[in-house]
């Protein structure tokens, strides 16, 4: 089974999406799924952001995953979260 996509942040780390963080995401940070590229906000990029290192790091809280991305990685960090969500949702097509 696939660990992840690697995204480079304190350090490596690997976001990973599966129903359960679709779940959570759309449950518990009412974000939907279907509508993730029309609500792209700074909170909505740390919420999943957060949902998608759960897997990698149980233990992180969310505003620690606030304290990885600053100015200098936002642009990598978005990159890679549009990557991993890319291959999911290509995989619900």
């Amino acid at each position: 089974m696939k660990k992840g996509t690697l995204i480079k942040l304190d350090r490596d780390r690997y976001l990973k999406f599966n129903l359960n963080s679709i779940r959570i995401l759309e449950k518990e940070h009412n974000i939907s799924f279907d509508k993730l590229e029309k609500e792209f906000s700074m909170e909505s990029i740390q919420k999943i952001l957060y949902v998608g290192l759960l897997k990698d790091d149980p233990t992180l809280t969310f505003e620690e995953v606030g304290e990885l991305v600053d100015m200098s990685n936002i642009q990598v960090v978005v990159e890679t979260l549009a990557r991993s969500l890319g291959g999911l949702q290509q995989k619900t097509k």
